[in-house]
């Protein structure tokens, strides 16, 4: 099943929403969001000398908390994996921040940093070792479908390399587009 049809899926099971929505203005210090997501990406050729060029699809599960009410702390677990199994799969734990820069009652439009660890299956022709490093700067939409619930669209750019420790380390540099949903409590 491709990635397209899922999508569609999710979107057509919960999109018939009641008029209530999640309030993106009314968060509070505590409250709590459990959020999961499928997305597709690809690599860019940045550094010129990085080699392969590669898609791949992710699945990511996070748990974040309210630290003010437009400010988020965040832990994600992503699972990834090429299309064509270049490198076959990697895990990957990141703890990040966001900040929602526009709230209207039932829209939302955050920017986010995470950073943290990524393991491999195999490494890489750009990297020389199977655990690296991973920075990823994101802009999401959430868009609310109940009082509780809200989907999301997110882009997101990657940084993954080893930071020097062991050759080769040109870097894997991506974007990742993703769909998601949300629960509030």
């Amino acid at each position: 099943m491709s990635f397209r049809k899922i999508c569609i899926g999710i979107a057509l099971l919960i999109i018939p929403a009641s008029a209530r929505c999640v309030d993106f203005r009314s968060f509070q210090r505590g409250d709590e969001e459990i959020s999961v997501s499928l997305g597709r990406g690809g690599n860019h050729r940045i550094p010129e000398s990085a080699k392969d060029r590669f898609q791949f699809d992710s699945a990511r599960l996070r748990y974040a908390w309210f630290t003010s009410p437009s400010v988020q702390g965040m832990l994600d677990l992503d699972y990834t994996w090429t299309s064509d199994g270049s490198w076959g799969q990697s895990l990957s734990g990141t703890v990040g921040v966001r900040r929602f820069v526009w709230r209207r009652n039932g829209e939302g439009l955050s920017v986010g940093a995470h950073f943290g660890l990524s393991r491999m299956r195999q490494p890489s022709s750009e990297l020389g070792t199977r655990t690296n490093f991973v920075e990823q700067l994101g802009v999401s939409y959430h868009y609310s479908v109940d009082d509780d619930n809200a989907l999301s669209v997110e882009y997101r750019f990657s940084h993954v390399s080893n930071g020097g420790i062991r050759l080769p380390n040109v870097g894997i540099n991506a974007s990742l587009i993703s769909v998601g949903y949300s629960w509030f409590k």
